[in-house]
């Protein structure tokens, strides 16, 4: 059996402050493999971070580990959205590289449009049409991210954009909030 390494990064949870991955790999029990090296690079940044990490690594990335903000800082700040890569190597030749577009910032601002809905305040079709309208952002939203997927991170940086002019319009043209 040959090792085949693989990491998990949960993309979807809402946390603006942290980034979590975990090595997902498979080793073979007969090679010994004491861990490895993880390479950071986020948006706004133009080189990889590095640090040593053990197999089964579980890590929660923060701005403290990225070296945006210092331990002495009481408060974390929020990762930027945009396209990151993760690399997990044990050798030269053995590695996973993931690249995927964050936008968690871009969510919760979606996820706050919903809240400004007040239904007592718009007509039904007042409120049909607003939430016609987020539907529409979330499907700019979720193509972002495929994009990148797809490695289309131009396409996917645009989209990402739009659905950010989109989200903001909404907000301030929101008259049922």
């Amino acid at each position: 059996m040959e090792t085949q390494l693989d990491i998990y990064i949960d993309e979807d949870l809402l946390n603006p402050n942290i980034l979590i991955i975990k090595d997902i790999s498979f080793y073979n029990p007969e090679e010994e493999v004491s861990g490895g090296t993880l390479d950071i690079k986020y948006p706004g940044y133009n080189s990889f971070l590095s640090y040593d990490i053990p197999s089964g690594f579980f890590e929660i990335i923060n701005s403290n580990v990225l070296e945006i903000t210092n331990e002495c800082s009481r408060n974390l700040a929020e990762l930027p959205d945009g396209i990151w890569t993760i690399k997990y190597s044990t050798s030269e030749d053995k590695f996973v590289e993931y690249s995927f577009l964050r936008n968690v910032q871009q969510r919760i601002k979606y996820a706050n449009s919903f809240c400004g809905l007040n239904t007592n305040k718009c007509s039904y079709r007042d409120y049909q049409s607003k939430f016609d309208d987020l539907k529409e952002i979330n499907n700019f939203i979720i193509s972002a991210r495929y994009l990148a997927y797809c490695c289309k991170y131009d396409k996917a940086i645009k989209l990402y954009n739009v659905a950010s002019e989109l989200l903001d319009n909404f907000l301030s043209d929101c008259n049922c909030g």
